[in-house]
């Protein structure tokens, strides 16, 4: 992110008096410092047991922080099931950023050959740099991590066919209930995990058809996520049971209610 700080220089307090008539006229000067801070997670190689986090920053003001997690082990293809919610955050967040830089570049390529129009390829940009916005550190929520890749994918199912040099073709994060990361590993979604990913490619599906305007997309999502909010509550303590599963299935169809009623029915 840029972060950006002004210094008033003497220059400039004596053209301030100046304009007051309390000092003589005088030439304004204002000094800009530009410093940009990002941050970067990457998987470490095997034997590395806890994140390691390195802070460097350069001559010219752009201060880095690296933090190296430690790998998932992948499970084997015969024992038993791995469930997302085990899943660590950092692996999340470096799964999606990495899609997400993907993307970016796939999208300018098949917008220089004609593949997408202007307009759409705006559209796609813009829902990327608001993933990028909630994307910023290596924590995430398990909900959100399900909306923003299933974003990517729908994007990525428009515009994943164009080969760019040095960029790996585009793949589903999500497939049916199974969302893999980074490195491979496969975890598998809890029911009301599906139904959130489903609702949010349908979101995301209607906006980029104009269909859904960006006002009406950001309600229904902020309605996802306060679902999701409490469904979080309900998974750490242990009380997500049968009974408040239908609950939160109840108040997801009424956000496809919604839905429906805005942008009218599913054609696909």
């Amino acid at each position: 992110m840029m972060l950006h700080r002004n210094y008033r220089t003497p220059a400039v307090v004596a053209a301030m008096l100046s304009c007051l008539a309390l000092a003589g006229p005088g030439q304004a000067d204002t000094t800009t410092t530009s410093t940009t801070t990002t941050e970067v997670t990457t998987l470490g190689t095997q034997g590395l047991t806890t994140p390691t986090t390195v802070l460097s920053t350069t001559p010219n003001g752009v201060t880095t922080t690296t933090t190296t997690i430690a790998p998932v082990a992948i499970a084997g293809s015969t024992t038993g099931t791995v469930y997302f919610r085990t899943a660590q955050p950092e692996v999340l967040v470096l799964t999606i950023e990495t899609r997400r830089k993907d993307l970016d570049k796939i999208i300018d390529a098949a917008h220089a050959k004609g593949n997408i129009s202007a307009k759409e390829a705006a559209a796609m940009k813009s829902e990327l740099r608001r993933i990028a916005k909630e994307t910023g550190t290596n924590k995430i929520t398990y909900e959100r991590a399900v909306a923003y890749a299933r974003d990517l994918d729908l994007i990525g199912t428009r515009v994943g066919t164009v080969v760019v040099t040095g960029v790996p073709v585009y793949t589903p994060i999500i497939a049916g209930s199974h969302f893999t990361v980074i490195n491979g590993q496969i975890f598998v979604l809890d029911d009301l995990s599906v139904r959130r990913s489903d609702l949010e490619a349908r979101i995301i599906k209607d906006y980029l058809e104009g269909r859904l305007s960006d006002e009406r997309a950001a309600k229904l999502r902020g309605e996802l996520d306060s679902i999701g909010a409490t469904q979080a509550i309900y998974s750490a303590t242990g009380e997500l049971d049968p009974v408040s599963s239908r609950k939160f299935y109840k108040e997801m169809d009424q956000v496809a209610s919604e839905l429906e009623k805005y942008a009218g029915k599913d054609n696909n």
